[in-house]
Order: structure tokens, then C-alpha cells, then sequence
């Protein structure tokens, strides 16, 4: 049993990366129950069930005596001249409905810009499946492009074949021809350790999430850069990969905090790693900015909520302008035809709490 459950779990899999991939058309039936079995040396019953699982994820349509058909098909360019609706599709990384300031703040700023432009925006938050099938059944004659918060390369494939388009918001996708909003990661991490380093401090730490990620890793490689440009010692020690949330922040602020060198600041590149970093210092008895300072990525209320915890210095950037300029480059993407590799990066502003003390030791410790 064990054995068949693993035989269909990887089924499931591939198929659904040739689904995704474009590989059939919409009106083209995927391979038969017969055809597949053969092909995967498994039992027609296992590929059965693989495609009733396909189904109920609504990545298929099963019609009785043809087969089974991908759900969405190929979009001409010249259907969506006169099409007005623009949808916005927001998940987590898990692919569970993600609801918070950020996405709040892109939708007030596209759908103003929708207004201002004479569009109608809308925005939907489901499973993948599910997300594909509202695409054909209900949006196939007035959808004009998608703004994408979350999306995986194989969806992002997809999407490229059937030339609807599309601009990816508060991410980046490496190696595809796709427009990108994103908020200015090396511009504002940059911001936060220029801060701490005017007021004096040369140990400046970082604690930054461990994913392979394009926010965490432009973080990490301003971070690394700025060490170098200011010809600070080694940071292997004031580098803290952790995982994210609150238990990944407390396991990054214990290694810095007893490791061999303790830093005077740390920059928290993610505000949801904060509330382990402020508890940490608190077992620890240390202030903040007294004894360290801080300076977080992002409202710090995400971690620590309104009213509790000392006022942290934070890097903000607007989401109503990420929102709004996302519709414009749709409107770019629309009326080229063509894909292309474009990254529209949102500026950044810290927002000084006070959580950042002045060192004056500095030179002493730079000598150190």
C-alpha cells in the first residue's frame, strides 16, 4: 500500500508540471488511463486515481467518452483590446490565502489606478487549481491581464504559452521573460546599516531568513556589500541564516548575542524575526538601544503587534505605489504583445523610533 501511494503522489506530480508547463492545449485531451499506465509502469487504477486527483484540484476537466482537458487555453493578442477586467491572485507560500497590509495597500493602488484608466479590478485568493478553472470558466471573454502576488515557475510557464498577460507583484522570478514589481531590497537594507553606521557602529549583525528567496538573498548581498565597501572586518560571525518567525529570529539573536564578538547593532531583515530577537534580549537583560540597537525590515507591528515592545527603527516602502505601478507596466506588457525581463524596483524610507544609540567608542572598535 505504502508502495502505490508513493507511485501516485509522483504521478500526480509530473502530470501537473505538464499541465502547468502548457504542454496540452485546452480542447487537446491529455494521454489516456491505457496510455498512461504504460508509460509509468503502473496499474490503470493508480492512473485513474492520479487523474481524479488532477480533477478535484480542478487542473482537469474529465468529459465522458473524450478524456480529460486542461482547464485554460491560449489568449490571442488582439482579443484583449477591448477586455477591461484585471485580476489580482494573492496567496502564501503554501498556497492558503494571504491576507495583510501589504496585499491591502496593492490592491487600493491598482484599483486606483484601474479607476483612473477606465479598468475594472478584481482580486481572488484560492488553490492553484481552482485559481485556473475561474480563469476559463469566468474571465475567458473580459480578462485583459493578472497581477500574480504568489506563483510558481511552473504556473509562471503556463501562463507564458497562453499569452495572457501578466506582471508579477512583490517578487522576482529569475530567468523567465517576466515583469517584476519589487520592493528596493539592497536600496533598503543599505538605508538601515548607513543609519547604524552614522551613529557610530562598526559591529553591525544581520539576521536574515534562510530561504532561497530573492528577498532574503538581495538582503544578504547588500549586507555583504556594505561590509566590504566600508572595510569593516570579517561578519562571518554577525551573519545569522535562520528560519523564519519568531523561532527562527530567537535562534539568530542567540547566536549573535553569544557568539565570540557581540555586535552594538542588528539589522532584522524581516519583521516577523523580531519578537524572538526582543525576547532573547530580554532573557538576557539587555536594552534596547542601550545595550543593542535595532533597526528591522518592515513595520515591526507584523511581529510584535501595535502597542507592545520598544518603538523599532524600520525600513517601510508603499504598497499603494507597487500596486499602481504594477498596473501600469500590465498595460505596458499589453499593448507590446511580448513578454520581456523587466524589474521595476519600489523605493524604501526608514522610519527612525529611536532604536538606534550613538556609539563613541567607534574608532576603537574599528581598530579592535
Amino acid at each position: 500500500m505504502p508502495r502505490r501511494a508513493t507511485k501516485t503522489g509522483s504521478l500526480v506530480a509530473n502530470l501537473k508540471r505538464r499541465i502547468l508547463s502548457g504542454e496540452w492545449k485546452a480542447g487537446q485531451a491529455i494521454p489516456s488511463e491505457r496510455e498512461l499506465a504504460r508509460e509509468f509502469g503502473v496499474s490503470r487504477v493508480t492512473a485513474r486515481r492520479c487523474l481524479k486527483e488532477l480533477c478535484r484540484e480542478e487542473l482537469l476537466i474529465a468529459r465522458p467518452t473524450r478524456g480529460y482537458f486542461p482547464v485554460a487555453g491560449d489568449v490571442s493578442p488582439a482579443e484583449l483590446k477591448h477586455r477591461k477586467a484585471v485580476l489580482f491572485y494573492y496567496m502564501d507560500d503554501n498556497g492558503a490565502p494571504m491576507v495583510n497590509n501589504i496585499n491591502a495597500g496593492i490592491i487600493n493602488g491598482a484599483n486606483a489606478e484601474a479607476l483612473r484608466t477606465g479598468l475594472e479590478f478584481y482580486s481572488i485568493s484560492c488553490k492553484s487549481g481552482s485559481f485556473l478553472r475561474f480563469l476559463r470558466d469566468r474571465w475567458e471573454k473580459t480578462l485583459r491581464g493578472l497581477l500574480l502576488n504568489w506563483v510558481d515557475q511552473g504556473m509562471l510557464e503556463y501562463l507564458l504559452k497562453s499569452n495572457l498577460p501578466f506582471v508579477v507583484v512583490e517578487n522576482d522570478i529569475e530567468g523567465l521573460p517576466v515583469t517584476s514589481v519589487i520592493q528596493d531590497n539592497a536600496g533598503g537594507t543599505l538605508q538601515a546599516l548607513e543609519h547604524m553606521y552614522a551613529k557610530g557602529h562598526r559591529r553591525i549583525a544581520i539576521i536574515a531568513n534562510d530561504l532561497d528567496w530573492i528577498h532574503p538573498r538581495q538582503r544578504l548581498a547588500a549586507y555583504r556589500e556594505f561590509i566590504l565597501r566600508k572595510g569593516l572586518s570579517d561578519c562571518s560571525d554577525l551573519c545569522a541564516r535562520v528560519p523564519g518567525g519568531e523561532e527562527g529570529g530567537a535562534r539568530g539573536a542567540v547566536a549573535l548575542l553569544d557568539g565570540p564578538v557581540r555586535p552594538t547593532g542588528i539589522f532584522v531583515a524581516g519583521a516577523r524575526l523580531l519578537p524572538g530577537v526582543l525576547k532573547e534580549l530580554a532573557k538576557r537583560n539587555l536594552r534596547c538601544p542601550e545595550d543593542v540597537s535595532l533597526v528591522v525590515w518592515g513595520d515591526p507591528k507584523i511581529g510584535i503587534g501595535p502597542g507592545e515592545g520598544p518603538g523599532i527603527t524600520h525600513i517601510v516602502w508603499s504598497a499603494e505605489e507597487m500596486g499602481g505601478l504594477a498596473m501600469r507596466a500590465l498595460e505596458e506588457r499589453v499593448r507590446s504583445g511580448r513578454p520581456e525581463r523587466m524589474v521595476i524596483r519600489i523605493g524604501t524610507r526608514l522610519v527612525d523610533c529611536g532604536s538606534v544609540a550613538t556609539v563613541e567608542e567607534a574608532a576603537t572598535v574599528e581598530e579592535t
